[in-house]
């Protein structure tokens, strides 16, 4: 399947209320367009940056009560999984599609990034462009969003992000009514671009991690 874009039926999706419909429409309307997303974007990112990427889509498998507010697919350096590892997302909620690094709060990237934030905050603050939403990120709540994204703050952030259930996230959200989320190729390479800015600092919040994976073909599914 090829992308061909979001249309406003994708955004619906996430104001079903009843747990199985939302996650059926999840399944059968949006992974797939992510499914799609995710093996396009894979293989350009690897070739623009020389390091091996592998697409995973994400399957709330674990969610058997609150259905989620938004989905996902992510790019690792792992073909066996995302979430122990810094990696890249794009994904769909009811108001807006998004493009971000993140690590969450259980990834065994986070106390390396976490020291290198709280150290390196002025290079941080000039590795990403200044429009970017950095955040706190937590699973199950909403990101809380970092009040400033100068030198100082970014290192307040590393210092906030040692604690346990803190995660991160830093990249830019496009509100539903963005012309280019309706046109397969148009989006494609919007989020492209948003990857290969926020690869620099990918790069240096877990220096060496692009010797880490194995090769696959397979697209993964998240737990």
């Amino acid at each position: 399947m090829a992308f061909n874009g979001f249309e406003a039926e994708d955004f619906a999706v996430f104001s079903i209320a009843e747990f199985e419909e939302r996650m059926e429409a999840i399944r059968s309307r949006v992974r797939p367009k992510l499914t799609a997303l995710a093996d396009e974007l894979a293989p350009r990112l690897s070739r623009e940056t020389g390091v091996p990427f592998y697409p995973h889509v994400a399957a709330h498998a674990r969610r058997k009560v609150n259905p989620p507010d938004e989905t996902w697919m992510a790019l690792s350096r792992s073909p066996r999984g995302y979430k122990r590892y810094a990696h890249f997302e794009v994904g769909i909620g009811a108001e807006e599609v998004f493009v971000r690094l993140v690590i969450k709060p259980e990834a065994e990237d986070k106390p390396g990034a976490a020291r290198w934030l709280r150290e390196h905050g002025e290079e941080a603050a000039a590795l990403v462009p200044s429009s970017y939403l950095w955040a706190l990120h937590r699973d199950g709540a909403a990101d809380r969003p970092w009040p400033r994204l100068d030198g100082g703050g970014l290192q307040e952030l590393g210092v906030a992000l040692e604690k346990k259930a803190a995660g991160l996230a830093v990249g830019r959200r496009f509100d539903r009514q963005e012309p280019a989320l309706v046109k397969g190729e148009s989006f494609l390479s919007l989020a492209q671009t948003v990857l290969l800015e926020l690869f620099p600092l990918y790069e240096a919040v877990i220096p060496g991690a692009h010797s880490a994976g194995e090769p696959s073909s397979r697209t993964g599914s998240a737990r």
